[in-house]
């Protein structure tokens, strides 16, 4: 037995440890200490604002963010990465922010004025007093991971010493703020009930549905099939994604059929788990499109009539189209109660099997409860129209700074291609 563990038992050698880190990480903290200690004294006029990332779906969420105010003279843009494992792709994930890049290491020794993120922070790297927004990245989030909220769980939320570790998180409706604080109550007062940018965009997008499908290749009398997957053990790729290939093939010359699994089925440590992305890309049938990681999969939901997803995120963005959607089953232990996909598991038409997708989509029209879905989706969408505003607000009132007018039109299209 180690000398160390004989004097001082089990508990004293965690505390030995403990206080050995505080001791190695001592002058890191006082470096950071005293550059923002310079930095609040002198209150230069810029801010700077460090953005995290750790794929492309999480850099698209904060370009979207920051375009409503990449316009302002006073704001000073970096990303990084907090994952090791993405390093190497820290130049594709600033290319698609448009942003200077920092590396973790460097970025971890220089004192900043906000930090952003779209998803959960690796570990306690930063200093604790640092402000961080986290902007989300979906539309609504409802799914159960090995057994948490994702999103809310209160591992991720709240830092050892009990404060939450985020200054705002920002979600789309009220409903989805008293969700996230019934699962973790030290977000009370944290999250923000701001709209969603996504679906603001999805619905401007509309206007050019149109040119979108001409784009795509599709005519006006082609019935277009979207199939969206989210990630995890319960997804649709998961359940069903062979046979849905299968019937695709059969199908063909009655539909044309688009998959959209996520991005985490094509890159990074979940794609060896699930490599769902590379399994599309080998077995899609001719004539049936894949939506890779780079293409814009909001102008697929445009382009589509027809859907069938799972508990994914961006079901919310089809229903608010007003379109057919149908969802495969997902297990209880998948999903977080009264959310807005518990809802759809319990209102919209079931596929039970992919030897019945044929009658589904047949039927699909005349089953699709339009009235119900229009309700509900108007309950998990609080500001719709108004994300852009309220963003911009919550984020100047963080940095306090007066806030500059919303660049005319708000989000773009190009925002998330």
């Amino acid at each position: 037995m180690h000398w160390r563990l004989v004097i001082l038992g089990r508990w004293g050698e965690r505390v030995l440890a403990q206080w050995w880190q505080w001791v190695c990480d001592a002058p890191m903290r006082l470096i950071v200490t005293a550059r923002l200690a310079f930095r609040w004294f002198a209150r230069p006029p810029s801010r700077r604002i460090l953005l995290v990332a750790n794929n492309e779906l999480m850099a698209r969420w904060l370009r979207m963010t920051i375009d409503l105010i990449r316009s302002d003279s006073r704001l000073r843009f970096t990303v990084t990465t907090d994952k090791p494992c993405v390093q190497t792709e820290l130049e594709r994930i600033a290319s698609i922010v448009g942003v200077d890049t920092e590396s973790y290491e460097r970025a971890r020794m220089k004192a900043w004025d906000l930090l952003m993120c779209a998803d959960h922070l690796v570990g306690e790297p930063f200093h604790p007093r640092l402000p961080v927004v986290h902007v989300g990245h979906c539309s609504t989030a409802s799914k159960r991971v090995y057994g948490r909220f994702y999103q809310y769980n209160r591992q991720a939320n709240v830092r050892p010493s009990g404060r939450p570790r985020y200054t705002r998180c920002f979600v789309a409706s009220q409903m989805a703020r008293h969700l996230a604080v019934r699962e973790c109550p030290e977000l009370d007062g944290v999250v923000t009930a701001v709209g969603d940018p996504q679906t603001d965009l999805v619905l401007a997008m509309t206007a050019r549905r149109q040119a979108i499908r001409q784009a795509f290749g599709y005519g006006p009398n082609e019935t277009v099939v979207l199939m969206l997957s989210t990630w995890g053990p319960c997804c649709l790729m998961a359940q069903m994604g062979p046979g849905l290939l299968e019937q695709a093939e059969r199908l063909g010359h009655r539909y044309r059929f688009i998959f959209s699994t996520h991005p985490n089925h094509w890159r990074g440590p979940q794609a060896e788990l699930e490599p769902w992305g590379a399994y599309l890309e080998a077995h899609a049938p001719l004539g049936c499109r894949v939506i890779k990681p780079d293409d814009d999969t909001l102008a697929a939901l445009v382009a589509a009539d027809l859907a069938l997803t799972d508990h994914g995120s961006l079901a919310m963005n089809f229903a608010i189209l007003d379109k057919p959607m149908a969802v495969v089953p997902v297990a209880p232990e998948g999903i977080v109660e009264r959310t807005l996909a518990a809802v759809f598991q319990r209102i919209l038409p079931r596929l039970e099997s992919p030897d019945e997708l044929e009658t589904l989509l047949a039927e699909l029209p005349r089953r699709f409860p339009h009235r119900k879905v229009r309700r509900i989706v108007r309950l998990f969408n609080s500001f719709p129209g108004q994300a852009s505003e309220r963003i911009c607000e919550a984020i100047y009132t963080v940095l306090q700074l007066p806030p500059t007018p919303v660049r005319s039109g708000g989000l773009s299209e190009s925002d998330v291609d």
